[in-house]
């Protein structure tokens, strides 16, 4: 239940923060955070490094709806990228930061469980590793041009970042 709600909860946040023309966009990293999120979850599920117990729907173990849910994060992770460094390392630690929030959450309600010496400080470093990662394939899949420019925003869909 709690993998629902997270899902809700970052693609509710993607279709108010986000005009439409920009989420189709973007829809490449979605797609690229949704394949992610499954390899890594499943490889490090099958590992034992951690488990998610409250799942609804699931295959090979990885719960499906974290995998969606990811995928509205990836579209709000890539879309205020801009080419600076300092903006990137931003984003990468904003984004690890939720992560590290969200399982300590999930780890409250007993949705979440670490093994083998899995802990919040090896999750965190795990989390930066794959963000980076996924930055990398987002920026690759979407194009750079596509990510830095554009409305970012319906609030301010005038304001182009980089312009």
């Amino acid at each position: 239940m709690e993998n629902l709600v997270w899902a809700i909860i970052l693609w509710g946040a993607v279709f108010i923060l986000i005009p439409v023309k920009r989420i189709k966009q973007l829809l490449p990293a979605a797609a690229v955070t949704f394949v992610w999120f499954f390899t890594v979850n499943y490889l490090f599920i099958g590992l034992g490094y951690y488990r998610f117990t409250h799942i609804l729907i699931s295959f090979l173990d990885v719960p499906l709806i974290q995998a969606v849910g990811g995928a509205g994060g990836g579209i709000l992770l890539v879309n205020w990228l801009t080419p600076s460094p300092l903006s990137k390392l931003g984003m990468l630690l904003a984004a690890s930061s939720f992560f590290s929030l969200s399982e300590y959450v999930f780890r409250l309600f007993g949705a979440f469980l670490y093994g083998h010496g899995f802990s919040p400080l090896i999750s965190f470093i795990h989390n930066l590793a794959m963000i980076s990662i996924l930055i990398w394939l987002c920026l690759e899949a979407v194009g750079k041009e596509n990510i830095y420019n554009g409305p970012k925003t319906r609030f301010f869909s005038s304001i182009y970042l980089n312009k």
